[in-house]
């Protein structure tokens, strides 16, 4: 009698710990032509990354359901001597959600807090020079839902990045695709950021 009594009590317990956790997850890269899915410095916590003689750029995030907001991390890697620039004013991002999402604060990690939000977001990343963006993407406050499906949607952001050598100038655009998914171990971003 006592064994179904505590399994029943287990039973009851996992499904009270299932049904409390918060509406939301990590953001899980989709495999595109180009870049290639890379673990950050734990096994499970992936980033989609694009590399090239130049530069390095990698993209992970995460999700939550309340306002629907979505934290991205953007790191990027100068490798040469010309000069990068990275422009976020100028993103694209769509959602197999039909939702209209906008880039609501960025900051550069390297700053310290609090003046590390950032106004102006068209980035130039130095020589030598790994920089660390954080994207803070939703919908506006006044059309905020709750209890939206998220997973099994997917969402797009196109980054463009130009490089400047000599006279010219070149930018392309990079796209990151991500589906919704659940949490995944807690990952920290130190260590090697640029695989």
């Amino acid at each position: 009698m006592k064994i179904k009594f505590i399994q029943l009590i287990l039973v009851a317990s996992c499904f009270f710990y299932l049904s409390c956790q918060p509406d939301g997850g990590d953001l899980m890269p989709i495999k595109l032509d180009e870049g290639r899915i890379v673990s950050t410095q734990y096994k499970n916590n992936v980033a989609y990354q694009y590399d090239n003689d130049k530069f390095s750029i990698k993209t992970l995030g995460k999700w939550e359901s309340v306002d629907g907001e979505l934290d991205f991390v953007v790191i990027i890697k100068n490798r040469c001597k010309c000069e990068i620039y990275v422009d976020l004013n100028r993103m694209f991002l769509s959602s197999t959600l039909q939702n209209k999402i906008e880039v609501l604060a960025v900051v550069d990690e390297s700053l310290p807090l609090p003046k590390n939000r950032i106004e102006n977001t068209v980035a130039k990343i130095e020589r030598d020079t790994t920089r660390v963006f954080g994207l803070l993407v939703g919908k506006n406050k006044q059309e905020s839902e709750t209890n939206i499906k998220y997973r099994g949607n997917e969402i797009l952001i196109t980054i463009p990045v130009t490089i400047k050598e000599s006279k010219t100038s070149v930018t392309t655009n990079y796209d990151f695709r991500f589906k919704y998914d659940n949490y995944q171990p807690e990952a920290d971003l130190g260590g090697n950021l640029i695989d």
